[in-house]
């Protein structure tokens, strides 16, 4: 039983979130600006280069369980080589797989801030919401930025005793 509980709590719920399949499973805004490269994998073969100018990109894994109330650990890797931020964040979505909005606008988030050429581990904690059935992890970039990103992971949190 133990060694059940230590399975699950182990588990990345993130598909693909190493990349090892290119983009499969997450969708994209702005492809032109998203790069899957050998040369961007902190581990694996395979990582994302999102080199922006001009323009922005997001991408937005699928959707993984997190029912509200429960609580879970969002982690990454990147290294920003151009550009002040980038942002991960998480998006929730009720039963009838509508987005939820936190109150007074508030996100589960992490900023990647740089340059930092050396890989950074990122990790922030979440609790989903009342009413929380999913949510999706969120990559957004809002001004020109150039950072390689690779290894984002969702684990549940045991519950609090």
């Amino acid at each position: 039983m133990i060694f059940l509980l230590a399975a699950l709590l182990t588990m990345n719920a993130v598909t693909n979130g190493g990349f090892e399949d290119e983009l499969a499973g997450w969708r994209v805004e702005n492809e032109s600006a998203i790069a899957v490269r050998t040369r961007s994998a902190y581990a694996g073969t395979l990582g994302i280069m999102i080199s922006t100018r001009e323009d922005m990109a997001r991408l937005e894994s699928a959707k993984f369980s997190f029912p509200g109330g429960t609580s879970g650990r969002v982690s990454f890797y990147s290294r920003l080589h151009r550009g002040k931020a980038c942002r991960v964040s998480l998006q929730f979505y009720d039963r009838n797989d509508r987005s939820m909005s936190l109150p007074g606008g508030f996100r589960f988030s992490t900023g990647v801030d740089g340059p930092v050429r050396e890989w950074k581990m990122h990790e922030f904690y979440a609790t989903a919401p009342r009413g929380a059935r999913s949510a999706r992890i969120i990559i957004e970039t809002s001004e020109p930025v150039k950072v390689e990103m690779d290894e984002f992971s969702f684990t549940p949190r045991p519950p609090l005793s």
